[in-house]
């Protein structure tokens, strides 16, 4: 499969999870930085994807401690929606 098709499957992944808040989080910020798939490393992205919903969740709130593998996107995700202040994150758990 080239990168193209890899990225618009990544996008419509990301938008469609199933669950709102993680379709949220992950459809607007992949949207908004397709030019920085690559970057992130396509399959980084597909393998985060495959993820458990909540287990994703719990990564961006920082409930739990992330997998190194998803480090990079994880950080840039909460960066995206300025959620990498603690305050922030411990005033909606």
């Amino acid at each position: 499969m080239n990168n193209n098709l890899k990225i618009k499957k990544i996008i419509y992944r990301a938008i469609h999870r199933g669950c709102k808040e993680t379709d949220f989080l992950l459809g607007n910020f992949f949207e908004a930085n397709i030019e920085n798939i690559e970057k992130l490393g396509i399959e980084t992205c597909c393998d985060f994807l495959e993820e458990d919903d909540m287990l994703i969740y719990d990564w961006i709130l920082n409930k739990i401690p992330i997998n190194d593998k998803y480090k990079n996107i994880i950080l840039a995700i909460r960066k995206f929606h300025n959620i990498d202040d603690v305050n922030f994150i411990n005033s909606v758990l």
